[in-house]
């Protein structure tokens, strides 16, 4: 179905309709129309302006001002294209990203996108929840990068020049890709299915051409890409006190392993692929990964994947609830407690199950927590965390063609946590101080960039082992 948007020469959309049965040409348009104009109504009447009647008064009557437009009535709600029922599919969005052009009905109006614009009837807005001009755009970007390349080096007076990229172009494009992974993830997961189970498929045909792109030249991964893996596990979803656990591999209906955002039947909010502003350091790291796929097709389902991670797993004590900011009373979030310091992190499970385990208290001493990224921010430094639990042989590990070794630790993915400081208070806080050695410098508030500048992260007790 990718290639049928893909190379469709018109694509017609039926926004407003929320099944099949509905039709979307109907007589629900409002036929009223508000006109106007700005001249004198002789010359409307096809009369010379001039002209003067019979007591030699000039015909200057009915003179005004007036925009020609249709009188929509209630179109869709919030007046946003993502708010019609058709884009609120999953099924649709390789269908938004990849035809060229789209014809969009609504009950009372009609528009239009293309690669290069959007457009309708209605004045104060486009058809904004169509998202090919994002990706095709990026796509555009590539193949006339390229074509630039291709006419320098027919100029070249051998005849023999190289097609070289430059370190700017490059990292335009590279940005490009990241974006428009980013952007499509986050759309996407807003979607609903009926069937969870299509999550993988459902967007393959996206996956799909960034991959022939080739700009990052990088496997997929169900859903993530084998690039800079610790950066892409920070991704978070705010709906798991009312998502369903995550499938594991020996249940039916399994989806993606527990590391990848189409686990979950959510929302997700994904992380950037590449730390453009240099403000982000990694403090694990993925030193192998695989996947086992369904069949052939490297961006649809799979039964199984494995990360072979590198980090430092630290033991906790506690759970409970308690209000995350002072000016708040009402609303209650997670916490862990480590089990070394007494220091708590905030905790935010990727569904109920991780919920529960606060809840119960039980199954507290199979959960870790890993540290995963350190961001300096001028204000703020700001800890990521994976929050996991020990996966047993009964839920169905998987071998992974010997990927998972005898007697290694395999843990699954629960959620994620945070914590922080401001610069000045950083010597107060006990997990900050264990992630690593700060250069010893007096920063203020404001300056906490400054600490990423000599920072090594700490090496000692680190391990490897396996997250399904």
């Amino acid at each position: 179905m990718g290639d049928v948007y893909k190379f469709a020469w018109l694509n017609v959309a039926a926004l407003s309709t929320a099944s099949d049965y509905e039709g979307f040409i109907n007589d629900t348009r409002d036929r009223r129309v508000e006109f106007g104009f700005r001249a004198p109504f002789a010359s409307i009447l096809g009369r010379d302006q001039e002209e003067k009647n019979s007591n030699g008064q000039e015909c200057v009557l009915l003179r005004g001002t007036a925009k020609l437009l249709w009188k929509f009535s209630a179109d869709i709600p919030g007046s946003n294209a993502r708010n019609a029922p058709l884009f609120k599919r999953a099924w649709v969005y390789q269908e938004r990203s990849l035809a060229r052009r789209t014809l969009a009905f609504t009950k009372n109006s009609v528009y239009w996108a293309c690669d290069e614009c959007s457009w309708g009837e209605r004045p104060d807005w486009g058809v904004g929840g169509l998202e090919s001009e994002g990706l095709r755009g990026t796509l555009h970007s590539v193949l006339d990068t390229l074509a630039t390349l291709k006419a320098r080096n027919a100029r070249d007076a051998a005849g023999q020049g190289q097609r070289i990229i430059t370190p700017e172009q490059g990292r335009e494009l590279i940005q490009g890709f990241d974006l428009r992974w980013y952007l499509s993830v986050t759309s996407y997961t807003l979607c609903k299915l009926t069937k969870h189970t299509d999550k993988l498929i459902a967007i393959s045909s996206v996956a799909r051409e960034l991959a022939n792109s080739r700009l990052i030249g990088k496997r997929y991964l169900a859903g993530l890409w084998d690039v800079n893996l610790t950066f892409q596990m920070a991704w978070i979803t705010v709906e798991g006190k009312t998502t369903p656990p995550k499938k594991r591999v020996a249940d039916d209906e399994y989806v993606a392993p527990s590391w990848s955002w189409a686990s979950v039947e959510a929302p997700v909010q994904p992380r950037f692929i590449f730390n453009s502003r240099n403000d982000m350091i990694a403090l694990a790291d993925v030193r192998a990964a695989e996947v086992s796929l369904e069949t052939d097709y490297v961006y649809g389902s799979v039964k199984a994947g494995w990360l072979r991670v590198y980090g430092r797993l630290n033991r906790i004590k506690a759970a409970g609830w308690k209000g995350h900011n002072s000016w708040d009373k009402t609303t209650k979030s997670a916490y862990l407690t480590d089990e070394a310091t007494g220091e708590t992190l905030w905790f935010c499970s990727d569904t109920v199950e991780g919920y529960q385990l606060v809840q119960s208290g039980k199954g507290i001493d199979k959960l870790v927590w890993m540290p995963l990224t350190l961001r300096f921010g001028s204000n703020m430094l700001a800890c990521t965390c994976l929050c996991l639990i020990e996966a047993g042989e009964q839920e169905g590990i998987g071998t992974g063609d010997g990927f998972v070794k005898q007697d290694e630790k395999v843990y699954r993915r629960l959620g994620t946590g945070d914590f922080g400081r401001l610069p000045s208070m950083l010597r107060q806080d006990k997990l900050l101080v264990g992630l690593g050695a700060y250069p010893d410098i007096q920063v203020k508030d404001g300056q906490g960039q400054e600490l990423a500048q000599g920072f090594r992260r700490n090496e000692e007790e680190l391990e490897e082992f396996v997250l399904i």
